[in-house]
């Protein structure tokens, strides 16, 4: 009975530890999407499908006066919450960028497929 009782605690702390080790991946990960998504031009193959790009970034959604080029400077993301059952998750987090040109306050939520080792963002939803 103790041999089981210790078995079953070690493979919980062991699930746990994966559950969060994943969670701080999709964290990383997901600045890095947010990034691209904010960048006008980039390269965001391998980070978020195409329609997830033209609901992430600001020139493809009508904002004006958007800079042509992304100020990291500018740029503040918070709140970095992942929901993930290990191969996908759900990610929501507060966007803030202000420049002197344009700013906006935003909710983003995120949903997210693991794919070729690393997190793919497959839908956006913004509330602002």
């Amino acid at each position: 009975m103790k041999n089981t009782l210790l078995i079953s605690t070690i493979a919980f702390l062991i699930v746990i530890v994966g559950y969060i080790f994943v969670g701080v991946w999709i964290v990383k990960d997901t600045r890095q999407i947010v990034e691209n998504g904010m960048r006008n031009g980039s390269n965001y193959v391998g980070y978020m499908t195409e329609n997830t790009y033209a609901k992430l970034n600001p020139a493809k959604r009508g904002i004006t006066n958007y800079e042509s080029v992304y100020n990291p400077e500018n740029h503040l993301y918070q709140h970095i919450r992942p929901w993930h059952l290990f191969f996908i998750a759900r990610v929501s987090l507060h966007n803030y960028y202000r420049s002197g040109i344009t700013g906006f306050n935003e909710n983003v939520v995120l949903k997210l497929k693991l794919q070729d080792g690393r997190w793919v963002a497959t839908d956006a939803r913004i509330k602002p």
